[in-house]
């Protein structure tokens, strides 16, 4: 990659905090390509967490709706 811009520098460097707040700072090491491998392995843990927040989901609305079969039905 090319020497970064003042701006990129600093688009860069916000990322990198950033992305240290959330617990990818060990996957930084200094260079431009490490925050966007960071960033590659935050999206993934993100789609990943959102597949598992699904199946909590389903597994909660499978159980109320089996609730409700086993209910009395109001007169």
């Amino acid at each position: 990659m090319p020497v970064l811009t003042p701006a990129q520098a600093a688009t860069y460097a916000q990322v990198s905090d950033t992305l240290d707040e959330e617990g990818y700072g060990d996957l930084l090491k200094g260079q431009p390509v490490d925050v966007h491998d960071a960033v590659a392995q935050m999206r993934l843990d993100a789609a990943q967490m959102a597949m598992r927040a699904d199946q909590l989901h389903q597994l909660l609305a499978n159980a109320d709706a089996q609730a409700a079969l086993q209910r009395p039905a109001d007169d």
